[in-house]
């Protein structure tokens, strides 16, 4: 069981990324007023990728032994019809609701802060997942930068295979869309933020749960798995499945840093 942290801890560990979420009591609906007020948030920062490069070494070099753990969200009506969500804001289906209350028995046992994009479905998924008195010890954070790629003109479509995934090109984008490496670029400029912070406490490994979506999950495996990029899109990871990211092991693969075509973070409005 999570033990209770103090008020000190509690104030040591408010994140310096994201916006903070106020989750006591909050009904569906304004979890809706909270997403659209953290939708764009000005500390969501994004990093060139030297710079990034150069702190991704530093956090495994200070090898310490924190730990993001991070889980895609529950099922959507979306993935039910086999529709493509990307940055629509899709709800759970009753099946991702079982799915997310499932979680709280595989939650690692200290959770020192929460993450989770500003879409409601892993909004939702984070609300029920995680217990109530967990929420009220740990900060929970909204950040933009989790936010599942967007597919542009193919959101809300069927899937269907397209030739710039297959070949594993990471600067394809659907029209108006964005790439796999634009997308890379906020995504690891949000973990290398997560990692800071939690090694801003030096007593203790600490432990940070992130709620996420298929795409992100993709791009975060690359930092443990040392898969070549080709490999990216055979890369599937279910529903409410969790992958655990270890400060000690990461490594920020060259092949992220090849180009860079990201000017930006972009709220896209539906």
């Amino acid at each position: 069981m999570n033990r209770s942290m103090t008020d000190c801890e509690i104030l040591e560990a408010q994140p310096t990324f994201g916006k903070p979420l106020e989750t006591d009591g909050c009904t569906r609906t304004s979890f809706y007023h909270h997403y659209h007020s953290a939708k764009c948030d000005a500390r969501s920062k994004l990093y060139d990728w030297s710079v990034l490069t150069e702190r991704f070494q530093l956090i495994a070099s200070r090898r310490r032994e924190d730990r993001a753990y991070f889980y895609r969200h529950g099922a959507t009506k979306y993935n039910l019809t086999n529709r493509v969500s990307g940055q629509h804001d899709t709800l759970l289906s009753e099946l991702g609701r079982k799915q997310a209350s499932a979680l709280r028995e595989s939650l690692p046992n200290r959770i020192d802060m929460i993450v989770c994009s500003t879409l409601f479905r892993t909004v939702e998924t984070m609300t029920i997942g995680v217990p109530p008195h967990v929420r009220n010890h740990a900060p929970v954070v909204v950040d933009p930068r989790l936010n599942e790629v967007h597919l542009g003109i193919l959101q809300g479509k069927r899937r269907r295979h397209l030739s710039g995934y297959e070949q594993g090109d990471l600067d394809f984008a659907p029209d108006q869309g964005e790439s796999y490496r634009m997308a890379a670029q906020r995504v690891l400029s949000l973990i290398a933020d997560l990692f800071d912070d939690l090694a801003a406490t030096r007593s203790r490994p600490r432990t940070a749960v992130v709620f996420a979506h298929a795409g992100i999950m993709r791009i975060i495996s690359t930092l443990v798995t040392g898969n070549d990029e080709r490999d990216l899109f055979k890369t599937n990871h279910a529903n409410t499945e969790c992958l655990a990211l270890p400060a000690e092991r990461m490594h920020l693969p060259d092949y992220w840093n090849r180009t860079s075509h990201a000017s930006g973070i972009k709220c896209h409005s539906f």
